[in-house]
């Protein structure tokens, strides 16, 4: 019994398109995050005159200021992705939160100044 196979255009199914474009819709939105994360470090760089002023900082200490965040995501990333990946996200990020920790935009205020 011989079976005869004859060449046949298989249009691919809307899995495989899907599987396709998965990680390219990971690459961009992986980009899209560092840039964000980049332009946000310009910004504080943009304000330090500002900060220099109102908190009375000296230039090592302003150094430290944009330095810390790049240090933190250099020594962290690693720990924390492979948390992230044993426990899954909710479990590795509640803990964080409720340790205290607070995201930049809960960060204490300035000294106000007599005018």
């Amino acid at each position: 019994m011989a079976v005869q196979l004859q060449d046949v255009a298989v249009a691919p199914s809307s899995a495989a398109k899907t599987s396709r474009a998965y990680p390219w819709i990971v690459a961009a939105l992986t980009f899209g995050l560092l840039l964000s994360d980049y332009m946000s470090r310009q910004v504080l760089s943009a304000v330090f005159p500002l900060l220099k002023k109102a908190w009375d900082l000296s230039d090592t200490q302003l150094g430290s200021l944009g330095s810390i965040v790049t240090l933190a995501v250099g020594l962290l990333a690693v720990p924390l992705s492979l948390l992230g990946d044993k426990f899954g996200r909710v479990k590795a990020i509640v803990p964080w939160r409720s340790s205290g920790a607070s995201p930049p935009s809960a960060a204490p205020s300035p000294p106000a100044t007599a005018s």
